[in-house]
This record gives structure tokens, sequence and C-alpha cells, in this order.
């Protein structure tokens, strides 16, 4: 069993989330991941990476893919890739990983995908463009999604489904944009989260064979 989709954090995030976020400025991550549910249970639990590899064993999952996230700021891309290179060098049977840019970092962006490539990082991901504010046509936003399929690296994209209930931080996502992104940029393949907020259903994306 490998699970495609496993968010990990660093220590000093896992151990304070609301503190970090807040001096870090990710207002955004601190919504989503400290949401509790209606009995007051935590939404998003927060494992050490020895705590992940025992629950690993104790489910029978061989394999798990790290996911990054759509940070707000440069800084903290860096961060969660330099705490995954280090699991991919402590584990590298047990763990891929998929690395986090923002494009508003310009051309440091493009250098953080290329030394990701380097580091034995698979894919890109888990980004969104909506929530990271970044408009689609934006130039570095482009020459990512172009550079991630010239160095084979998939890109996984946050989709949120149009007809999901209102909850705190939840970022509208057209499903019309990914088709757009998939077309125009053919060379590269698109992991759509989540169902792909049901775009798998949408008869528009039934031809897009860089899509999964």
């Amino acid at each position: 069993i490998v699970d495609s989709h496993v968010h990990l954090y660093p220590l000093a995030v896992s151990r304070d989330p609301v503190g970090w976020a807040s001096g870090h400025q990710e207002s955004l991550w601190s919504q989503l991941c400290t949401r509790r549910r209606n009995d007051g249970r935590a939404v998003q639990g927060f494992p050490t990476m020895a705590q992940l590899l025992f629950d690993m064993n104790e489910a029978g999952i061989r394999h798990a893919v790290l996911q990054g996230w759509y940070w707000e700021n440069h800084a903290s891309c860096l961060e969660h890739n330099k705490f995954y290179a280090s699991c991919l060098q402590a584990y590298p049977s047990r763990f891929s990983a998929f690395a986090t840019v923002h494009p508003a970092a310009g051309e440091a962006a493009l250098d953080e995908v290329r030394r990701a490539k380097a580091s034995g990082f698979s894919g890109l991901g888990e980004l969104s463009p909506h929530a990271q504010k970044v408009p689609l046509d934006d130039p570095i936003w482009r020459k990512i999604l172009k550079l991630a399929g010239d160095l084979r690296m998939p890109v996984n994209l946050h989709v949120t489904d149009p007809n999901s209930a209102a909850f705190p931080g939840r970022v509208d996502t057209p499903l019309a944009d990914f088709i757009t992104m998939a077309r125009d940029f053919p060379q590269t393949q698109f992991i759509l989260a989540h169902w792909g907020g049901g775009l798998a259903w949408a008869e528009e994306a039934r031809d897009l064979p860089n899509v999964w």
C-alpha cells in the first residue's frame, strides 16, 4: 500500500502550530490546520516522523508520499522543503516527497524547483495558486509549470469541491482553471487532490491525458 498524500511538518511547527503560523505570517494554514470537529477533536494531527512511521507500520502502509503545503511565504516553503529533504535522507525506502514553492519569490522559486529535483524530490505540491493568491497568468507560475514538465515532476494541486460546505479558510478553486492549466501545459502531469473537487466527472475533463 502506498499513501500518496501525507502532510508532515517540522517539529517546530507541530509543537506550536498557532504560534509558528503567527510568527511566519501563515494565517490561512493556521485557519485550516487548527480546526476542530463538532465534538472538539482536532481535524489535523501533527505526528513526528517516528510516529508517522509507527502508524504506517500499524496500518500496513509500505510507502508514503509527503506533500508540502501551499504556503503564503517563500521562507516557509524553504523550511518545509529542508525538512522533507531530511526525511528522504533518513528513510529513502519509506518516503517520497513533493516540494513546495511560491511564485512570488520570482526566479528563486525556479531555483528551488531545480534544487528539489537534484535532492531527490519526486514532484511539486501540494500547491494552490488560488490560496497563494497567484493569478494563472503570472509569468513565474507559468514557468514553474513548464519547468515541472521539463523535469518530469508531477504537480499536485489543491482543489476544493464547489459544492462543499463553508468552513474557516475555505478558498474557491474554479474547476475551469485546472482545465486551462492542463491544456496550456500538456507535458506536465497534474495530480488534482481531493478527487479534483468533482472535476473527475466533468465532461470537459475527459480528454485530458495529463490529469490524474
